[in-house]
């Protein structure tokens, strides 16, 4: 059985019971022979340069908050890293729950060979317009997330870590964030930095390329258009993403898209 076929198969076991499970042993004994017939035709795994970092990175990532908030399941990591998948993305236990935590074994074991990034969210509103006070608040809430990420996974450093749902271009743009990064970099924690935007994305990508700041983003959009986060549709009379090319080729910046 191919690595992308166990991948599928095992995420479709997580599901079933075992009274289905015993149901479909011949089915999924039929399917195996029938794919060890295709097993040329699958594609093998693509890589691209991530974003603004130097790594070839797989044209899949592995999204683990969400998966793994609950349990751990690292025969379906390595089923994944297997089939060549070599980012992972994770997030803040403020929000995916023991998602860190679950993967830090996996994360020990394969450390030197993968792309690791965390998360975590600033507790501001979108239209906030922080003073000096408030920004170094934020910078240093972001610095406190971060050291509780590596705890959670157990590493002294991560390869990326990003303000999640980034959704205020004025705290996007905000110095005191950035200079907490750079500090944070300089002790040898992290090495790029990145948000994610559910919520007024194009605001938020254009202030994140006026600074020249950002290496990675991860972008809520579909091809339909820009992704309305709290109505859960696309966004009416949406401008097409192209629109922002020349912004990011001044800032020589690429954009990795977010699923949604």
């Amino acid at each position: 059985m191919t690595v992308r076929r166990k991948f599928l198969r095992n995420s479709i076991l997580v599901g079933l019971g075992a009274p289905t499970l015993l149901r479909a042993r011949p089915l999924f004994a039929q399917s195996d022979s029938i794919d060890l017939a295709r097993t040329k035709e699958w594609p093998t795994m693509k890589y691209t340069t991530l974003g603004r970092t130097e790594f070839k990175a797989s044209r899949l990532v592995y999204g683990c908050g969400a998966a793994l908030s609950r349990s751990k399941n690292d025969s379906l990591l390595k089923v994944a890293f297997d089939a060549g998948i070599n980012v992972y993305d994770v997030g803040t236990s403020r929000y995916y729950g023991n998602a860190e935590s679950n993967m830090a074994d996996f994360v020990k074991e394969h450390r030197d060979d993968i792309f690791l990034i965390s998360k975590s969210y600033l507790n501001a509103s979108e239209n906030e317009e922080p003073s000096v006070k408030r920004a170094k608040e934020l910078a240093q809430q972001w610095r406190e997330d971060m050291e509780q990420s590596l705890s959670q996974l157990k590493q002294e450093h991560v390869d990326a870590y990003y303000t999640m749902d980034a959704k205020n271009p004025l705290i996007v743009k905000n110095e005191e964030i950035y200079r907490e990064f750079e500090r944070a970099k300089q002790d040898g924690k992290v090495s790029y930095f990145g948000l994610s935007t559910h919520n007024r994305a194009a605001e938020v990508l254009a202030a994140a390329a006026e600074t020249d700041w950002y290496h990675l983003a991860m972008v809520a959009i579909t091809p339909a258009g820009w992704y309305d986060w709290n109505r859960k549709a696309v966004l009416s009379d949406s401008p097409p993403m192209v629109d922002l090319k020349p912004a990011f080729e001044d800032a020589k910046k690429r954009v990795s898209p977010w699923w949604v």
